[in-house]
């Protein structure tokens, strides 16, 4: 299956200029729960209130960035926004716990190279959360951002949901249940994960394939 990395590419143009989650985090006071270390459980009704739509708008806010081009996710810097970015968050993260870098590393059997530039970035735009530490609360609002920018069922991100869509679920699942699926496709893995279960059973299989192309073939004849 070609990069999942195809889709959205363009959507990072001018993003050099634009403001950082840093600066745009600060008009959201959902944060201070976060940067305080107050825990959900101890926060009053209100607060909790304040808490949901604040970091629902938060959410929906970075989201926008992401597909408007205004902040710049694309952490190892290959020019696209796709899961794999997700790596160096996580990447960055285990660094700085363990206080050694390293010039590449390894995950689900596929080897991802890292370098200081690629790290800066990181550090600019890496703090989804906005608590003032990188961790892996950031890599998954990452992952969150990221696939809400796609429609359910698009598993190819071409921005269609179709028959293409139904056959690559097919031939994931027929992968993935005789054991021979790629699993250092980390994209392939995460897209299928977060919108190829359409029918949200916990499952991507035949069931998916078949609602997909239900679907499509509805919405082809209206």
């Amino acid at each position: 299956m070609k990069k999942t990395a195809i889709l959205l590419s363009a959507l990072i143009a001018g993003a050099l200029a634009a403001p950082t989650v840093a600066q745009a985090k600060n008009d959201y006071p959902v944060f201070r729960y976060w940067a305080e270390g107050i825990p959900y459980s101890e926060l009053s009704d209100e607060e909790k209130l304040v808490y949901t739509e604040e970091l629902a708008v938060w959410r929906a806010r970075l989201t926008e960035g992401y597909v408007s081009g205004e902040y710049d996710l694309d952490f190892n810097l290959d020019g696209v926004v796709d899961p794999t970015d997700n790596l160096y968050i996580l990447q960055y993260y285990a660094e700085k716990s363990m206080g050694t870098k390293r010039d590449a590393f390894l995950y689900r059997r596929k080897t991802y190279t890292i370098t200081d530039e690629m790290r800066a970035r990181v550090e600019e735009d890496g703090d989804i959360t906005g608590d003032g530490c990188i961790d892996a609360k950031d890599s998954t609002n990452f992952l969150i951002t990221i696939t809400s920018a796609m429609k359910q069922g698009d598993v190819n991100g071409d921005g269609i949901v179709d028959a293409r869509d139904a056959s690559q679920v097919l031939a994931y699942y027929a992968a993935t249940s005789v054991g021979k699926d790629d699993d250092s496709d980390y994209n392939t893995w995460v897209i299928m994960g977060s919108v190829g279960d359409v029918n949200s059973d916990g499952y991507v299989d035949a069931k998916d394939a078949s609602f997909i192309l239900s679907e499509y073939s509805a919405n082809s004849t209206r």
